[in-house]
C-alpha cells in the first residue's frame, strides 16, 4: 500500500487529470493585431482558461491535475485562410506534443498554460 501511495502522491496524469484542448487565440496577453478576428472563438477559449484555473484549484486537494494545452495551430478546415498569419503543424506532431507534454506534467502550471511543446504561454 506504501507503494502504491507514492507511485500516485502529487499532481500529474499517471493519477488523475481534466487536459481541456484550448488555443493561442484564448490568450489575452499574446492577443493583438496578428490575432483572427473571431470574437467567439477567441472568447470562449479565454473563458476556457479561466474556467481551468478555477477547476484547477478546486480539485487540487483531490489530487486531479487540471491543465489546458494549445495544440499548435493544426493544418485543418478550420484553418484554412490562417496560413500567413501562423505557423502550420501537421495532425500527428500535434498530437505526439500534446502527449509528451501531459507525460511531463507534475502540478498545475499557474502562470498560463502550455502549448504543444511544453512551452508555458501566458493568459
Amino acid at each position: 500500500m506504501k507503494y502504491y501511495l507514492q507511485l500516485f502522491a502529487g499532481l500529474g496524469i499517471k493519477r488523475a487529470a481534466v487536459i481541456n484542448n484550448t488555443s493561442i487565440l484564448g490568450s489575452i496577453k499574446k492577443c493583438g493585431s496578428h490575432i483572427p478576428r473571431n470574437w467567439s472563438y477567441n472568447e470562449s477559449k479565454a473563458a476556457l482558461n479561466m474556467s481551468t484555473q478555477a477547476l484547477a484549484a478546486e480539485l487540487e486537494k483531490d489530487g486531479i491535475l487540471v491543465e489546458s494545452i494549445h495544440p499548435g495551430v493544426v493544418r485543418t478546415d478550420m484553418t484554412k485562410g490562417v496560413e500567413d498569419t501562423f505557423p502550420m503543424i501537421d495532425k500527428i506532431t500535434s498530437v505526439e506534443g500534446i502527449i509528451a507534454a501531459m507525460v511531463h506534467l507534475k502540478g498545475k502550471n499557474k502562470d498560463g498554460f502550455l502549448d504543444y511543446k511544453g512551452n508555458v504561454l501566458p493568459f
